[in-house]
């Protein structure tokens, strides 16, 4: 048992008690919720149900308010929320599309934050060219359709991904991440069946002024748009446009210079001014080459810190045989430019420098080194699906590329497994301050090109080094184990409330698999139950505290803490109310 001395300087004179916290890093079975295993010392339970896909959470002035994400025959809402613990809380609308005029509120609503008073919403409505584009709209919660508002609109949402979350950063402006319109930068047979009829002539726009090499791509499968499949298609161009045949210049979408009405770029961060008089004037590139960037958090202990969780590219294809939906051999690719190989990841941005760049289309990264590759590596075609004449080559012209710098990952989350929301811990009383707690909400096969399936679950990332560790994971295996609607199935997004982590629960969704489960989406409560008084630790866990010297103490002291293995460790000094009044230690400790 190893000894390790720590020293207490500036002690306040109310001191009583030392309380200490140990928390493994394995998994062990929740006693609440079959099949979810959870990391020691820490308990799940429900806090509401029967939502229906909800998408993000907020909170303000003591009141928490949830956003239904919008699927087929299911309208997206805003609900106001209550989490009661063993009785499961209730749920009322207090937004739909229907409260407001015809095509201003349309699905999905990604993302919901509170911010002087009024909420901020991200979710698409109708825009230019009457495509169903990104906007960005806040209300007064007392009056929701009384007091709406659309401060954003225009943005390049009509493709796969949308505009995503809406954060306030300690700088007092707003940030926004937005996807990109396609799998990997070429409109193919994959997006029209999804959206090319309900918005055709859309594609990838440009963040910044991009020069192509000559490319061209014909569609895989016959569509309702492309009879004998025969479409020609080149990167960052509207379906069927034809081939480019020589190097071509695409110029960036910006408020003063937009293009086909669209503001901004596809597959990136912007920053703007939220009491500016005019908020769409002030968008501001802040990073691009995200495939979907997703979520966004500010390092607490570094406000020029902003990490941004990321969507890799994939093959893009559905199961040729609906009655073995997993079968490799009879999957149909459909995507033009398949990419095997590129996980998805966390990045980290400095706010205020320069615009940086994370390589979509032509650049992924190794989920080792986190250091970029080219698309053309060989990792990125390693797929049973693909053949050689599969394999992507670069989008950009050699000229153009060799301008860029590919910025490192911070951290790679894992294959097909559908990274989101996630928050910082917040909380000494819950642990692992300012770590990154993040949503993997699963893999959605086949259409990724994945069949078996990975995510479900929290993980926990050092802020610091990027270590991941899991934290609260579905423990199945099988679609059926892991859609149970009792279960956690697909979170999408956390936050903290005080000393407790909320996670948004999807629900039972898988698409690829025709499955759906409407009124099954869930908000989770996860607590910290282990820490413990100074007289209650001795024997326990093989973990002591010695005596402390000198006792009494009036400015400062020294105690032995003893652990028999590693063990990440918390420890603060609380009043004799329980209030904590210095936090001491937070860190890992070796035996």
């Amino acid at each position: 048992m190893k000894k390790h001395y720590i020293s207490i300087f500036s002690m306040a004179a109310s001191f009583v008690l030392l309380s200490f916290a140990s928390h493994a890093q394995g998994l062990i079975p929740d006693d609440n919720i079959p099949g979810v295993m959870i990391a020691e010392g820490y308990n799940i339970e429900l806090g509401i149900d029967g939502l229906n896909y909800p998408s993000n959470i907020t909170i303000g002035n003591g009141t928490i308010w949830i956003t239904e994400a919008g699927f087929p025959g299911v309208p997206p809402t805003v609900k106001e929320i209550t989490l009661n613990g063993d009785n499961p809380g209730m749920a009322t609308v207090i937004l739909s599309p229907a409260m407001l005029p015809i095509g201003t509120l349309l699905p999905p609503f990604t993302d919901i934050t509170f911010r002087n008073g009024r909420i901020w919403l991200s979710h698409r409505q109708v825009g230019a060219n009457e495509w169903p584009l990104g906007a960005v709209s806040h209300f007064d919660p007392a009056d929701p359709a009384g007091t709406f508002m659309t401060v954003i609109a225009n943005l390049p949402s009509a493709g796969d991904h949308s505009n995503n979350t809406i954060l306030f950063g300690p700088d007092g402006k707003g940030y926004i991440s937005i996807g990109s319109a396609t799998n990997s930068g070429v409109v193919g047979s994959d997006n029209v069946f999804s959206w090319v009829e309900n918005a055709p002539g859309f594609r990838d726009m440009a963040p910044v002024d991009i020069t192509f090499a000559p490319n061209s791509f014909t569609a895989r499968v016959p569509t309702s748009l492309d009879l004998d499949s025969n479409a020609v298609t080149a990167a960052y161009r509207p379906f069927d446009t034809g081939a480019e045949t020589s190097e071509y210049a695409v110029a960036a979408a910006t408020p003063s210079d937009p293009q086909d009405g669209i503001i901004a770029g596809s597959g990136a961060v912007y920053s703007f001014d939220p009491t500016a008089s005019n908020v769409m004037a002030s968008l501001t590139l802040e990073c691009w080459g995200l495939r979907n960037a997703f979520g966004l958090a500010f390092d607490p202990g570094d406000a020029t810190r902003l990490f941004i969780s990321n969507n890799g590219s994939d093959l893009r294809g559905q199961a040729g045989d609906p009655n073995d939906p997993l079968n490799p051999d009879t999957y149909v690719l459909q995507g033009n430019r398949p990419i095997a190989g590129d996980y998805d990841e966390m990045f980290e941005i400095s706010v205020g420098g320069d615009v940086e760049f994370f390589g979509w289309p032509d650049y992924f990264h190794d989920p080792e080194t986190n250091e970029p590759l080219s698309v053309a590596d060989a990792v990125f075609c390693n797929s049973e699906i693909l053949t050689p004449a599969d394999c992507a080559e670069p989008l950009f012209a050699e000229s153009f590329a060799n301008t860029l710098v590919v910025e490192n990952a911070f951290a790679s989350v894992g294959p097909f497994v559908s990274v989101t929301g996630f928050s910082p811990s917040t909380s000494s009383a819950f642990g692992f301050e300012n770590n990154l707690f993040v949503t993997e909400s699963g893999a959605f096969a086949p259409q990724t090109g994945t069949f078996e399936f990975t995510g479900y679950k929290v993980s926990r990332f050092d802020h610091m080094t990027g270590e991941k560790s899991d934290f609260v994971v579905n423990s199945g295996t099988t679609a059926d184990e892991l859609l149970l609607p009792e279960k956690m199935n697909k979170p999408v997004s956390t936050i903290f409330m005080g000393d407790v982590m909320l996670i948004v629960d999807l629900g039972v969704l898988e698409p690829g698999l025709s499955i759906f489960g409407s009124g099954t989406g869930k908000v989770w409560i996860v607590s910290n139950s282990a820490p413990v008084g100074i007289n209650e630790i001795h024997g326990e866990n093989e973990i002591q505290l010695g005596q402390i010297f000198p006792n009494p103490a009036t400015t400062s002291f020294q105690v032995d803490l003893y652990i028999d293995s590693p063990s990440e460790v918390h420890l603060f000094l609380l009043d004799e109310y329980g209030r904590m009044v210095k936090n001491i230690y937070n860190g890992r400790l070796t035996n």
